[in-house]
């Protein structure tokens, strides 16, 4: 039997039903552009760039605590601009941009951690490149 969006089954012990729960509370949930990022080979000493596009694609305010990198080679990487306000509304983006500068030659490594109050904080960007002479 069916009777407002339930199903209900009798069974010889019991009446199971079937149905939708209600509607989950409302939470922020992060939507990251890269979950990780490889630099093309370049020169030891030279500099580009990449941007990180953080999406609040949950129901409710993200609220965005620190914004870090670190990893084996975080000198090599530097946060160059971030847009980011401590909040960010339903729908709302922000951009990090990060540059990429090489001290040595071989695989560099690097990560943006970014603490928030949304489920799976910190959430991360794994950075590789490579330096070459």
């Amino acid at each position: 039997m069916v009777v407002n969006g339930k199903v209900y089954v009798a069974t010889q012990n019991e009446i199971d039903v079937y149905g939708l729960l209600g509607t989950p509370p409302a939470a922020p949930w992060v939507t990251l552009s890269v979950p990780c990022y490889t630099f093309l080979k370049q020169t030891v000493g030279t500099t580009t760039t990449t941007s990180v596009l953080i999406t609040n694609s949950g129901s409710a305010t993200l609220t965005l605590g620190t914004i870090s990198l670190t990893g084996l080679n975080v000198s090599d990487f530097a946060i160059q601009s971030n847009s980011c306000t401590t909040t960010l509304a339903p729908a709302a983006q922000c951009t990090i941009v990060i540059a990429f500068t090489p001290a040595a030659i071989g695989p560099r490594l690097g990560q943006l951690l970014i603490n928030d109050n949304a489920a799976g904080s910190p959430h991360n960007v794994m950075f590789t490149g490579k330096g070459a002479s």
